[in-house]
């Protein structure tokens, strides 16, 4: 039975559309993060690739990433290949001359007619019957170009975010490997004020790196090979020092005021671009960050009771936190040997 051709005129037209709303909305919208299409794609994919590797740290999950971001352009360029082969499939006698005895082209022949147009090669050895088809192939080579030009562009653009959540996961676990070790290098046995510089650095890049992650979701699928380049991690490692300095530490002692607010609210802008559908909140509470080791060092602290009462209502923040970092493929453990991590220089398995 033969397909009518406006049948196939309206598959195509609904593929192109699609492809071209999903490409515009994940290239081009900054607040709208990725497009539905590339949203559910890259959530499966990575659903599949830690189901096949289970909670694997290393360097077989960090590929998860790139083959994302690659299966994403290669995603657009299939449906938009399909589309105007569809589109033109609607006209009779699509290429001159015709092919074949009934000189209806075949399928391979259109699909390398459309290829060559869309990838701007030019027409191959085939021209399209009639001036219609003729618009409609130089319309297939502007979207072919238009579809190259914006996944380079936005495969560049994500790769700099990659960068930057990397440099900054090792600007934090460079002030410290563990919560409680990076305050303890801050402390200058009176006060904890020489982080009055440091503090507002790290928010500043946080900051920058929330704004990439809301424009380029897909970063979320980049992990590293290391926790001590893990920007979930990183984090979780910074806001519970935050949390060690707010709750446990004797106000004469914090950091400027403004300073903690600038660095508490930089990691809750993080939090809340992190959809609840990509995270498990309802996890277990991590366990509290030692005071007992601020103590030891001389640290004016508060009475450990207090201490507990606060970070108990930073339960869902702290759930949060774990969540990102388990969401990424590590476990909050890790975050005890981030150290040795640090120390060794390579990679952990």
């Amino acid at each position: 039975m033969e397909v009518p051709g406006w049948l196939w005129a309206g598959l195509g037209l609904g593929l192109l559309v699609g492809a071209i709303l999903d490409l515009f909305w994940t290239t081009l919208w900054q607040d709208g993060g990725a497009g539905p299409l590339t949203t559910r794609l890259g959530a499966g994919l990575w659903w599949l690739g830690r189901s096949a590797l289970g909670k694997l740290a290393g360097v077989r999950l960090s590929l998860m990433g790139p083959f994302i971001l690659l299966a994403t352009v290669m995603m657009w360029m299939t449906m938009f290949w399909l589309a105007w082969v569809f589109l033109l499939s609607a006209s009779p006698v699509l290429l001159a001359p015709a092919f074949g005895e009934d000189g209806v082209a075949s399928w391979p022949e259109r699909f390398y007619y459309v290829g060559s147009a869309f990838f701007t090669l030019g027409n191959g050895d085939y021209q399209a019957a009639g001036e219609f088809w003729q618009i409609s192939s130089v319309l297939c080579a502007g979207s072919g170009m238009l579809m190259i030009t914006l996944s380079i562009s936005y495969v560049i653009a994500v790769l700099s975010a990659v960068v930057t959540r990397r440099r900054l996961a090792t600007q934090i676990f460079a002030i410290g490997s563990t919560p409680e070790q990076w305050v303890l290098n801050a402390w200058d046995g009176e006060s904890l004020s020489g982080s009055d510089g440091v503090l507002p650095a790290i928010a500043e890049l946080l900051t920058e790196v929330t704004e990439q992650q809301l424009a380029y979701p897909v970063v979320h699928y980049y992990h590293a090979d290391a926790p001590y380049k893990a920007m979930p991690m990183a984090v979780a490692m910074f806001d519970e020092g935050l949390t060690l300095i707010e709750c446990g530490v004797e106000e004469s002692c914090r950091p400027g005021r403004l300073t903690m607010l600038l660095a508490r609210n930089s990691v809750q802008r993080y939090l809340s671009t992190l959809r609840e559908g990509w995270i498990s909140p309802e996890k277990p509470m991590p366990e509290f960050p030692n005071l007992g080791e601020l103590r030891e060092s001389g640290m004016a602290t508060l009475d450990e009771v207090f201490y507990e009462a606060q970070v108990h209502q930073l339960e869902r923040r702290r759930k949060m936190l774990r969540g990102a970092v388990e969401h990424d493929g590590w476990e909050w453990d890790d975050l005890r040997r981030v150290g040795r991590s640090v120390a060794g220089g390579g990679a952990t398995e």
